[in-house]
């Protein structure tokens, strides 16, 4: 089994829609986290989305391996660019000891903030070929809702649950599948610039 088959029959995985990134094409960026995991077998992947916080990220991947799902946005210029390009110079998985981000990683950059959280890869690929079904998944942190992707809020923590009937369900059901990670231990951390 292939590592998109192993996410999508995952009972938990984290799922984001994928944008551009100050001046960077999507194409770009995949390039150069593939290009870290080559060189320092990882990568950190910024994310800021209430719905997929630090700790979430952490039990999620407790519960069974955590894979990151990276999805097309609903309509063409539906993901806003990341506008801030500071980067990040340490990492922390519980806010008591502070590391210095790995040396030979390319920079973490983005809008870093005290909620800001960086998912570790050792594997992603863009070499897939999928479509994912939004109205099989509800919100991990509140199973009874379904995924709602808006501004703000473009990842999230995700079950696999039948949500086709709930009324406040997304419109767009199907979406591509443009990328495919495996997430690393110690899974998702908090950063400082």
């Amino acid at each position: 089994m292939n590592v998109l088959d192993k996410a999508l029959s995952s009972k938990y995985v984290v799922i984001s829609v994928m944008g551009p990134h100050v001046g960077e094409t999507v194409e770009g960026i995949y390039k150069r986290k593939i290009e870290d995991i080559k060189r320092i077998q990882k990568t950190f992947w910024l994310i800021n989305s209430y719905k997929a916080k630090t700790e979430a990220i952490q039990k999620l991947c407790k519960l069974n391996e955590g894979y990151m799902i990276f999805i097309d946005p609903s309509s063409r210029g539906g993901a806003r660019p990341a506008t801030e390009e500071k980067a990040s110079k340490l990492y922390t998985k519980d806010r008591k000891q502070w590391i210095e981000m790995p040396e030979g990683l390319s920079p973490v950059t983005g809008k870093i903030t005290k909620q800001s959280t960086a998912v570790i890869f050792d594997y992603l690929s863009t070499d897939v070929n999928g479509v994912i079904d939004l109205w099989q998944y509800a919100d991990f942190n509140e199973e009874e809702e379904p995924l709602k992707f808006r501004l703000g809020c473009s990842t999230f923590c995700s079950i696999q649950k039948d949500m086709k009937n709930h009324p406040n369900r997304m419109q767009s059901r199907f979406r591509n599948i443009n990328a495919v990670a495996k997430i690393k231990e110690p899974f998702a951390v908090w950063l400082k610039h």
